[in-house]
């Protein structure tokens, strides 16, 4: 054997908690989100809309952002608020939602178009417009209730502003539409533009617009513009612009650039342009806005969030996303201690349950393609050309084992600190160890990856219309002849012997008699397609399919009905692993990872649904406490209820609830270790409707 030394690394993530599923991702911004607008009422109260029906407020100047919505049947394109309470976004599909609680709760309005709708202003309280494809143009005049089709035709309107004279000009190819009456009459006018996505104003006079490669600039509110030529280069498409003065502006966009994030600058009033590094992960951001003359923003992909509060000399992010860390192979063998692997060569562990993650590469592994443990101390990690690695001590340090065969193993597993199988990537041939990786011999030439063992003995594999099972360890597999024609299965899932589910983009089969009948489960009937999917049961109810492009659906009634789990992530996932009914991690591509300690749900639980005469928030018991308490409210009328945990400086640090809930009683269950709170005095804060009150706990360790 050889020993290998280990280069070890740190990493660290904050938290932010989705409150409607129950799952938490280790980083500080919704991961995986696409950010298309932000609006800021004030310095402190702002919104970002984007992808998957995504809504996110902020009340501290976007230094935290909590959730308000997901939905992922379409995207939002932009929001606007009338005050802090009242505001409207608008999006794909005809979509029109309106507030009126500041965000906390969102209304799906009537809408009399299909069409994208792509920008919203308002000129009061009461009257506003929206513009979308088709050169739709909607008009309310009672606040957003209602809304009526001015016109349309065949231009996509793709951006609409509203100047400080009350003019609103909406934009799309080589056209501009203007009103100076609230929508009453239009001029139509021709634009040398072209395709613009953002306008940007910085009074009644000077607006500035990128398209293409070039910018264009107008001195008289928009009526004639000038090409400033390409002097951003053609290393960059913008997107978005936004200037402070006259002369200093920036602009954000899709650049070439490989392995930084960039944003232009210019102080000459777009003639020319200069890159700005401002993070040193390849991110594409989309707009740009500042809501004061020191104050700005940028979003985009990612979940990237970024500010700054010197006029863009510095730009802070607003969010933890390491992008470059990968979980695949998931597994945890405690509620603290688990492993991960990275692409290429990276064994990522962690000891706090998932927060932080020390990395761990074996000097001389080119790549690592699976990955296992049996215990806390005890791994292995396979890779190409018969590399096979082992640690007794967690990692520390591993050894190299000699497999004698020259071929590339991309999948390892093993049940116990003796008992294990690797396969062969290009052949399927499967080689099984009873001594701890030090001895293999050969079991059955045509497996495949998809392979699950209960046992020593026995074990199921997935293949192309047939569920195979093992009961001599991996020497021979026998096909369960299914009675449902052309079952093709990407993944299987085994409680017992008995009783197991696989899965398929379409579909799910669920067998009690060892394959001898399936029962089919059509997903299409619950409005779900998935891709490339994975299943995974914890026991004879509650099941998980996730798939490679950021879904995930649950059932808790043995695979007989499924509904999709809130999780904002468009990026792949690749692993999941439970540690019993309530604790599990969920892993992928590019800095996925959630958390759940609910099962996938929320952890608040309706008590009685008598109707109470009044909103209540009561104290928690025990108090002091450690590590749990129960905290119990009633609400009197069905609403969007928000309970949360503040430190003493008023810094939140757990999102309990945030959901829409009915009238009843309620109790949640807090566990301080969750969160990785310290001993000290704690706040709970509870809204809804108008109503908030607020308690002390305190948490003594």
């Amino acid at each position: 054997m050889k020993k290998f030394i280990i280069i070890t690394l740190f990493f660290i993530w904050g938290q932010i908690v989705f409150g409607q599923s129950g799952w938490q991702s280790p980083n500080a911004s919704p991961i995986g989100g696409e950010y298309n607008d932000i609006f800021f009422i004030d310095n402190y109260t702002g919104w970002i809309v984007g992808n998957s029906g995504l809504i996110m407020k902020t009340e501290e100047g976007g230094a935290y952002w909590n959730v308000k919505e997901i939905n992922g049947s379409y995207n939002l394109n932009s929001v606007y608020f009338v005050n802090v309470l009242t505001g409207v976004a608008v999006g794909t599909k005809g979509k029109i939602l309106r507030t009126t609680n500041g965000g906390d709760s969102w209304v799906s309005i009537s809408s009399v178009s299909n069409q994208d709708l792509n920008g919203v202003i308002f000129w009061d309280e009461m009257n506003g417009l929206i513009c979308g494809d088709t050169a739709n143009v909607l008009k309310t005049t009672n606040g957003g209730l209602n809304w009526t089709l001015l016109f349309s035709g065949s231009t996509n309107l793709k951006t609409m502003n509203k100047l400080p004279n009350n003019t609103v000009v909406i934009f799309s190819q080589n056209q501009q539409l203007r009103t100076t009456d609230m929508g009453q009459t239009w001029t139509n006018g021709p634009t040398p533009i072209g395709f613009v996505n953002h306008v940007n104003f910085l009074d009644n006079q000077n607006a500035w617009a990128p398209s293409g490669y070039y910018f264009y600039k107008s001195t008289n509110g928009g009526v004639n513009w000038t090409e400033l030529g390409n002097g951003a280069g053609y290393w960059i498409t913008p997107y978005s612009s936004s200037f402070i003065n006259s002369q200093t502006g920036y602009a954000v966009g899709t650049f070439s650039f490989i392995g930084n994030t960039y944003l232009m600058k210019t102080t000459n009033s777009g003639s020319n342009w200069e890159y700005i590094n401002i993070h040193n992960e390849n991110i594409n951001l989309k707009f740009i806005n500042f809501i004061n003359s020191s104050t700005g923003f940028c979003i985009g992909e990612l979940g990237s969030i970024f500010k700054t509060t010197n006029a863009g000399e510095n730009w802070i992010p607003y969010f933890s996303l390491n992008t470059s860390k990968s979980f695949y192979n998931v597994q945890f063998l405690n509620s603290l201690t688990g492993y991960a692997r990275n692409y290429p060569n990276e064994v990522l562990k962690s000891t706090d349950g998932g927060n932080t993650w020390n990395v761990n590469i074996p000097l001389g592994s080119s790549n690592i393609y699976s990955l296992s443990f049996a215990d806390v101390n005890t791994g292995w990690a396979s890779g190409p050309q018969g590399a096979l690695y082992k640690t007794t001590n967690g990692g520390q340090n591993w050894l190299t084992l000699n497999f004698g065969i020259n071929s590339d193993f991309n999948y390892i597993y093993f049940i116990n600190q003796q008992t294990g199988w690797a396969m062969v990537n290009t052949s399927g041939v499967l080689y099984k160890t009873t001594n701890g990786g030090e001895n293999w011999f050969q079991g059955y030439q045509n497996a495949t990856s998809k392979l699950q063992f209960l046992n020593a003995s026995t074990g199921f594999m997935a293949g192309t219309f047939n569920t195979y099972i093992t009961i001599d360890g991996g020497i021979s597999f026998q096909a369960i002849t299914p009675s449902i024609p052309l079952m093709i299965s990407n993944s299987v899932s085994f409680i017992n012997p008995q009783t197991g589910w696989v899965c398929n983009s379409n579909q799910v089969f669920k067998t009690t008699n060892r394959g001898s009948n399936w029962t089919t489960i059509e997903l299409s009937s619950f409005g779900i397609k998935l891709f490339m999917p994975e299943i995974k049961f914890i026991n004879s109810l509650t099941g998980f399919c996730y798939d490679v492009q950021g879904k995930i659906i649950k059932s808790i009634d043995g695979g007989t009905t499924w509904n999709y789990e809130n999780i904002l992530s468009k990026r792949n996932f690749y692993s999941l692993y439970f540690i019993n009914e309530m604790t599990g991690w969920l892993g992928g591509t590019n800095g996925v990872l959630f958390k759940t300690t609910t099962g996938g749900t929320s952890g608040v639980k309706q008590v009685s649904t008598n109707i109470p005469d009044n909103f209540s928030l009561f104290q928690n018991y025990p108090n002091p406490f450690n590590p749990s308490t129960k905290i119990n409210y009633e609400i009197k009328s069905s609403g969007f209820v928000s309970l949360k945990v503040y430190d003493l400086l008023g810094k939140e640090v757990a999102t309990l609830v945030n959901e829409k809930q009915n009238a009843g009683s309620y109790a949640m269950d807090f566990n301080s270790t969750e969160f990785n709170l310290p001993s000290g005095i704690y706040f709970y804060t509870l809204k809804t409707d108008g109503f908030t009150e607020t308690k002390k706990m305190v948490l003594v360790k």
